[in-house]
């Protein structure tokens, strides 16, 4: 080592004792750790967890007499294509339902075999049946807990040509169905540069930004900051910087919030747009976020903390 970079450690150093450094030391690994757990979570699903009733699984012809389209009926796999497929809707809604449970267990969903019985171009195709919003939320649920498993998975979503249904749903009056949908797109985005790119350069950024109102519910507003954040990871290739800039002012006006989900996601995405060349850092603090982000470093939740201390080391 030079006798310049032994005075630069000396300095450095003073004052601390070898116990202060150790206990530093394990401070730091241990958020970086908490870091790396955090930034993990690039994919959610949608768990049901209300389990079913033995009215739910009432397949009397009393049952379907009353024909109540509130509880699925309990179906096998091929019993529930043959619903889905249905000219009449509410089979089509009862068995896209079915099919939704059942990739909404918390524990081991049948994603693979559904995918093999064709579950998924079907919910794709009830995508598009606006006369019933009830069975396109089925699909669009089901399809997002599809897309929240392995690649290969969330690529048999993606080759189904759901992505331009999802961005068209953006626009679904219906809030359930445009939150389902932003969910969908932020799971396709979590899977890796390509699709993140993918979503980028079909415009989905900007369409996801335009939801973003006043009176949002808080619920919706977090997937939003979440699929959002998701579009700005990634660094191998990081994104193309023109196209998520968009999104800086409206997450510097979110800082607002008091909703610790919804602070420590927009924290993640500012931490992935700064980490990179001094010009992304430079608009990053041009937005006038820094004295917000010094702020959350006070905060007691850590998944805040730590999102806003890794941003606040990258500027």
């Amino acid at each position: 080592m030079s006798q310049v970079a032994d005075r630069r450690t000396a300095f450095k150093n003073a004052g601390k004792t070898t116990d202060e450094m150790r206990r530093k030391r394990c401070e730091v690994n241990v958020e970086l750790r908490k870091a790396h757990k955090d930034d993990q979570l690039f994919k959610r699903r949608n768990i049901d967890n209300v389990e079913d009733s033995e009215e739910d699984l009432d397949t009397s012809a009393e049952a379907s007499a009353r024909g109540s389209c509130m509880s699925p009926i309990k179906m096998s796999v091929p019993e529930m294509i043959e619903g889905m497929k249905s000219d009449n809707p509410q089979i089509r809604m009862i068995a896209t339902r079915s099919a939704r449970k059942m990739l909404s267990k918390e524990r081991h969903p049948p994603i693979d075999e559904l995918i093999q019985a064709g579950v998924v171009p079907i919910c794709v195709a009830l995508l598009d049946d606006e006369a019933n919003p009830n069975t396109q939320f089925e699909a669009a649920w089901a399809l997002t807990n599809i897309a929240s498993g392995t690649s290969d998975q969330t690529l048999t979503v993606i080759r189904a040509d759901a992505i331009p249904k999802f961005m068209q749903l953006l626009k679904s009056p219906h809030l359930n169905l445009a939150e389902q949908a932003t969910w969908a797109l932020g799971n396709i985005a979590g899977d890796g540069a390509q699709t993140r790119d993918l979503l980028l350069d079909l415009g989905a950024l900007p369409k996801i930004l335009a939801l973003i109102t006043p009176t949002i519910p808080t619920t919706f507003l977090r997937n939003i900051v979440w699929s959002i954040s998701n579009l700005c990871r990634n660094k191998n290739p990081p994104p193309n910087f023109e196209q998520i800039r968009i999104c800086l002012p409206v997450l510097k006006d979110l800082l607002a919030t008091d909703d610790v989900e919804t602070l420590s996601d927009i924290c993640w995405a500012l931490s992935y747009i700064s980490d990179g060349s001094n010009d992304k850092i430079q608009a990053v603090v041009d937005t006038g976020v820094v004295p917000r982000l010094v702020e959350l470093l006070d905060s007691k939740q850590t998944t805040i903390l730590t999102a806003a201390l890794r941003t606040v080391g990258n500027i």
